[in-house]
């Protein structure tokens, strides 16, 4: 399953992109609308999937909203 997200500002920096994997309790505790909320408050894009036990997220947009969005999600998990 997926969780599509976006969009994002294009015009706000140089892009990059961040693959993420989450491991542990993950599923069934409103991880994906989390990731989400983060993806639209930081303004990135990109998609979250369940794999076997983790939950795999990629995200796309400006560098500095990409190291806000790692920051938030490790940070406030």
């Amino acid at each position: 399953m997926h969780l599509l997200f976006g969009p994002h500002n294009k015009e706000r920096g140089e892009r990059g992109a961040l693959r993420i994997t989450l491991t542990g309790i993950v599923q069934g505790v409103g991880f994906r609308p989390f990731v989400y909320r983060l993806a639209k408050e930081e303004g990135v894009s990109g998609y979250v999937s369940n794999t076997a036990g983790s939950l795999f997220v990629h995200a796309e947009g400006p560098r500095a909203n990409l190291e806000n969005f790692l920051r938030r999600i490790t940070g406030e998990a």
